[in-house]
C-alpha cells in the first residue's frame, strides 16, 4: 500500500476507532448501577439521566448485536466453550421467566448476554477499543462514586427515599452514585484486576493508583462482604503465588466446586451461621444469626421446593423475597431462577474458568495477572454466599473475569 493510500485510510482508521468508544462509553454508563436520582432529596433534577441510561441500553444493544455479526462474517467468530455456558444459563432463566409470567428485567437480560458476548469476540478477535471503553467508562464512574463516598460518608451515604419501606431517610443509607455500598465491589472487583494484571504485565506503577483509590473507598464505606472478598484475594493470593503445588490444591476445579456445596450445606441448609453468629458480632459488629439474610433463606427455599427443576426465572420484585428481590446467597439465587439446572450450568461456568486458569499457569508461572484474577473469582464467589451479587446490571463483568481467565493470553495483549 502506497503512502497516498496510507493517508486516505486514517480517518477511516479514526473514525471507526471513535465510534468504537463512543459505543464502549454509552454501553459502560448504560449497564451500570448509578442510583435512580428521582429517589435522591435534592437530586431529582438529575433524574433524566436514568432514562437516558434505558434509551442507551436499547441502542447499544442494537450496535452491538450488528457488530457481533460482522465480526461473525468477517472472521468467522465462534463464541467460546464458557461464553456458550454463559448463555446456555441465560436462556434458561429467559425461558424459565416466560412461563413463570414475570417481566423480565429488560437492562439486567441485555447485558449478561450483549456485553458477555461482546466480550468473548473483542477478546477472541483481539479487537480492544470497545473493551477497554467500557473499562475505562467504568473507572471514571467509580472515580465519581469515590468522590460521593467522601462527600457523604459523614452522614453515612446520600439521603434516600427507599421505596421499599416507603421511607425517605437522610443519614445512615448506604447508598453512593453507583449504589449500595455493599454492591460497589460488583464493579470495583474486576476493574481492580484489570489494573493488576496491567501492572505485573507492564510494571508499570501508575497502574496501581486507581486500585488503591478504589480500596480506600472500600475500607471507608466498611461492608463486610467486600472487605471479605479483598483479604481473601489477597492472602490466597500470596499463598497460591508462594507455593505452586498449594496452588494446584486451593484453585482445583473440584475442591471448589464441593467446598460451595459442602459450605451451603451447612451454613445454609443446616444453619450453620448460628454456630458463628457470636464471633462475627464480636468481629464486626452484626448478628448474621438474627439478621434479614437468615430471615430470608428458609422462604427461598420454601419457593425452590415447587419449581425445583427450572426455576422461576427474573421475578425481581421487592415483595419477593420477604421485601427483596434476592435471598441474598449465589446458590440459592441460582436455584430461584433456573433451578437444579441452572445451578448445574453455574458450576459449569466456574469449573471451566479454573480449568483454563490452571492450565494458563501450567505453562507459565509468571501470568501473576491470570493468577489473581483466578484468586479474585473464589473469593468472590463464596463471599456471594451472603449477597445477591447476581442481581446487580453490572453482573456482566464478573462473567467478564470468568472469560479473560478462559482465554487469558488474548486478554493480557488488550491491557
Amino acid at each position: 500500500m502506497s503512502g497516498e493510500d496510507v493517508a486516505m485510510n486514517e480517518p477511516n482508521v479514526f473514525l471507526k476507532k471513535a465510534v468504537k468508544v463512543g459505543l464502549g462509553v454509552v454501553a459502560g454508563i448504560s449497564f451500570s448501577t448509578i442510583i435512580e436520582f428521582s429517589q435522591v432529596p435534592g437530586l431529582e433534577f438529575l433524574s433524566f439521566f436514568n432514562g437516558f441510561m434505558d434509551i442507551g441500553a436499547f441502542i447499544s444493544t442494537i450496535v452491538i448485536g450488528l457488530y457481533l455479526i460482522a465480526v461473525f462474517f468477517k472472521h468467522k467468530w465462534v463464541p467460546s466453550k464458557v461464553c456458550i455456558t454463559i448463555l446456555l444459563l441465560y436462556i434458561l432463566i429467559v425461558l424459565s421467566t416466560i412461563i413463570s409470567g414475570a417481566t423480565i428485567v429488560k437492562r439486567g437480560i441485555l447485558s449478561n448476554i450483549f456485553l458477555v458476548l461482546l466480550f468473548d469476540a473483542c477478546v477472541d478477535t483481539e479487537d480492544g477499543p470497545i473493551v477497554l471503553s467500557v473499562l475505562n467508562t467504568m473507572k471514571l464512574l467509580c472515580l465519581l462514586n469515590f468522590l460521593t463516598v467522601i462527600i457523604y460518608l459523614r452522614n453515612g451515604g446520600m439521603p434516600y427515599f427507599d421505596l421499599r419501606i416507603n421511607d425517605a431517610r437522610m443519614t445512615n443509607t448506604g447508598q453512593y452514585l453507583l449504589g449500595v455500598d455493599n454492591g460497589h465491589i460488583v464493579t470495583l472487583l474486576p476493574l481492580i484486576c484489570c489494573d493488576i494484571a496491567e501492572f505485573q504485565k507492564n510494571r508499570k506503577k501508575t497502574a496501581l493508583i486507581l486500585p488503591a483509590i478504589f480500596i480506600l473507598g472500600i475500607f471507608l464505606t466498611f461492608s463486610v462482604t467486600t472487605v471479605l472478598i479483598l483479604a481473601g484475594t489477597a492472602i490466597l493470593f500470596w499463598i497460591c503465588k508462594k507455593k505452586s503445588e498449594i496452588r494446584k490444591i486451593l484453585l482445583d476445579r473440584r475442591l471448589f466446586i464441593a467446598s460451595l456445596l459442602a459450605f451451603f450445606l451447612f451454613f445454609i441448609i443446616f444453619e450453620g451461621y448460628s454456630i458463628f453468629s457470636n464471633l462475627f458480632f464480636t468481629l464486626f459488629g452484626k448478628d448474621i444469626a438474627s439478621s434479614g439474610r437468615a430471615r430470608l433463606y428458609p422462604i427461598a427455599i420454601s419457593y425452590i421446593q415447587k419449581k425445583w427443576l427450572f426455576g422461576y426465572g427474573y421475578v425481581y420484585s421487592n415483595n419477593w423475597i420477604g421485601g427483596y428481590n434476592s435471598p441474598h446467597n449465589i446458590i440459592l439465587d441460582m436455584l430461584l431462577s433456573g433451578g437444579v439446572v441452572g445451578l448445574c450450568i453455574y458450576f459449569s461456568i466456574l469449573s471451566s474458568t479454573m480449568k483454563a486458569g490452571l492450565l494458563t499457569l501450567k505453562k507459565d508461572q509468571t501470568k501473576d495477572g491470570c493468577l489473581f484474577f483466578m484468586c479474585a473469582i473464589v473469593a468472590f464467589v463464596f463471599c456471594s454466599m451472603a449477597e445477591g451479587y447476581d442481581t446487580y446490571v453490572s453482573f456482566y463483568l464478573f462473567w467478564w473475569m470468568c472469560l479473560a481467565v478462559a482465554q487469558w493470553d488474548k486478554f493480557e495483549k488488550l491491557l
